[in-house]
């Protein structure tokens, strides 16, 4: 089993929607040829020396067939499914997307796309590298890298995100080289994926603390990044703190992302103050013992995952 993405396939079939193209299918995607550049030039965490000595991780040491793993425990069990829209090289949306229970909707003038993590696992195609574990949260990045000679493109994916006992949350960017003309396409989109715990406590407060990836394709920058969540229970919001972020070639700092009176929902808690600024999370597991979810800040999108203090 391989891990596919989705998010440069998204900005492609923005491209050629009048062919009413399925995104996620591998038809025609004979001749592969591997590259080792990208949408961000080499591989972003090729080198790991800058983003381990800017944030406090400690070292993680796994195969990328662990990782693999990891995150397909996630993708098979999960019954909740939140991503943000997916988003171009310039920032703007693509495809907006709607998301209930397992399963996301993409959709884009007279295409809607429906998607389900669980069904994909075969498409799944990254070869995964440890980054390090922050706050308790194993991090690790993906990357693939295919050409298509029948269509003249090559495309490149790369995947930076943690994982839990009960959640996965990821940013996933891709892009498309045409061969004969000038022309790229780039997408990202951010993803959580989890057990959700079902509701939320009506008294008292909690903390949960971890970690926050982010994706900002008009810099061709991914962030790393810590995440605190403070919860009132009885006021029915949270708030949620993005700190410390890097960027991951320099280990330069990047600003910090902010959402204050996250509303509670039936399971969790969402916000949205237009189109370039939303938040939204669950609780996981017993006792809502993790909190997961994604955000979209200015250029950004990003994921999260955090556990309970």
């Amino acid at each position: 089993m391989e891990i596919r993405f989705i998010a440069a396939f998204l900005s492609l079939l923005a491209l050629v929607s009048c062919q009413h193209e399925d995104p996620l299918s591998t038809a025609g995607m004979q001749n592969e040829t591997e590259e080792e550049t990208g949408p961000f030039g080499d591989h972003p965490l090729a080198n790991l020396t800058a983003i381990r000595n800017a944030l406090p991780g400690n070292s993680l040491e796994l195969t990328s067939e662990e990782i693999q793993r990891g995150w397909y425990a996630k993708l098979q069990t999960a019954d909740s499914y939140v991503v943000t829209d997916s988003v171009n090289q310039d920032g703007n949306t693509i495809y907006e997307a709607t998301c209930s229970g397992d399963t996301c909707k993409f959709v884009r003038r007279n295409v809607q796309i429906t998607y389900r993590p669980s069904e994909h696992l075969d498409e799944y195609r990254y070869e995964f590298d440890p980054v390090f574990t922050l706050n308790g949260i194993d991090i690790g990045q993906g990357l693939q890298a295919f050409g298509n000679d029948y269509r003249n493109y090559d495309a490149y994916g790369i995947a930076l995100g943690g994982w839990t006992e009960h959640s996965l949350f990821y940013v996933d960017g891709g892009y498309f080289v045409f061969r004969h003309i000038d022309l790229d396409v780039a997408g990202a989109l951010a993803h959580s994926v989890g057990s959700a715990t079902g509701s939320v406590p009506s008294s008292g407060s909690a903390t949960w603390k971890g970690a926050a990836v982010a994706a900002n394709l008009p810099a061709r920058e991914l962030h790393v990044g810590e995440a605190t969540l403070t919860a009132d229970f009885g006021a029915a919001n949270i708030d949620a703190a993005f700190t410390n972020f890097h960027e991951t070639r320099t280990g330069n700092a990047r600003p910090d992302i902010n959402f204050t009176s996250v509303p509670f929902t039936e399971d969790g808690f969402k916000k949205s103050t237009g189109s370039k600024n939303s938040i939204n999370g669950k609780f996981l597991g017993p006792d809502h013992v993790e909190a997961s979810g994604v955000f979209r800040y200015e250029n950004s999108v990003g994921a999260f995952g955090a556990k309970r203090d």
